[in-house]
C-alpha cells in the first residue's frame, strides 16, 4: 500500500506585495468575555516606511523631507488584543504591540520608529470584523506596514535623538539598499522593570 506524505502547509502573511511567513507563539481566549490574545513573530524583511509630512521643524528634519524609506526589519514579534462577536461571528482587534525581537539573546526591542511608543503600543487603525484570528493577524500587520507615520509617538524617541536619530534613519536605509542580507541590531532593549518583559508585553 503506498503511503500518503501529508504536505507540510505554511501560513502566510501577506502585506505591500510581498509574502511572509508567520510564526503564532502563543495564543489564548477567554470564553467568558469572548476576548482573545495572540503573539505572532515575524522573520527578517524589507519594507517602505511611509511617513506623513513633518508638521514641525523636528518632524521635517527627521526624514530630512522624505515621505518614505526603504528598511530592513529583524525578526518582529507582535501582540494583537482582540473581541468576537459571537453574533456576527468576526473578530476584531482592540489592542496591537509591536518589537523587534533578538532570537538570540530572547530580548525585545524598541523600534525607533515614531508610532510606537516606549510600551511597545502601536498608534495605528486596528483590523475589524474578521472571520477567523488568522485573517485578524494578516489585516493587522498589512495595516502597519502600509500606514503612515504621522510622529504620533515622537516624545518616546528621546533616546535615539540623543544618538543622531536622524542619521540612524538614514543610515539604517542605506545599508538596506547595499547590503542585501543586513539585519539591524542596534537597538534600545525594552526593560519593564520590574516585570518580566514578555510578561509585560503579552500581557
Amino acid at each position: 500500500m503506498k503511503k500518503i506524505v501529508k504536505k507540510k502547509v505554511t501560513k502566510k502573511i501577506r502585506a505591500k506585495g510581498k509574502i511572509v511567513s508567520e510564526k503564532i507563539v502563543k495564543h489564548k481566549f477567554n470564553e467568558l468575555y469572548n476576548t482573545g490574545l495572540v503573539m505572532v513573530e515575524l522573520p527578517p524583511c524589507k519594507r517602505t516606511i511611509f511617513f506623513s509630512r513633518g508638521t514641525t521643524n523636528f518632524e521635517s528634519i527627521l526624514t530630512y523631507g522624505k515621505s518614505s524609506l526603504f528598511l530592513s526589519f529583524p525578526t518582529i514579534r507582535i501582540v494583537i488584543g482582540y473581541g468576537y462577536n459571537p453574533r456576527t461571528k468576526t473578530y476584531s482587534a482592540t489592542k496591537f504591540k509591536l518589537a523587534f525581537y533578538n532570537k538570540k539573546k530572547k530580548k525585545l526591542l524598541i523600534p525607533p520608529l515614531p508610532n510606537i511608543f516606549e510600551d511597545l503600543r502601536v498608534c495605528s487603525s486596528t483590523a475589524k470584523k474578521c472571520d477567523s484570528v488568522e485573517e485578524l493577524i494578516k489585516k493587522q500587520v498589512s495595516i502597519f506596514f502600509s500606514s503612515r507615520f504621522d510622529f504620533s509617538a515622537i516624545d518616546c524617541l528621546e533616546q535615539y535623538e540623543e544618538d543622531n536619530f536622524v542619521d540612524y534613519l538614514l543610515n539604517w536605509e542605506k545599508s538596506t539598499k547595499n547590503k542585501p542580507n543586513w539585519i539591524p541590531s542596534k537597538f534600545y532593549e525594552y526593560d519593564p522593570y520590574p516585570c518580566p518583559y514578555e510578561e509585560k508585553f503579552y500581557g
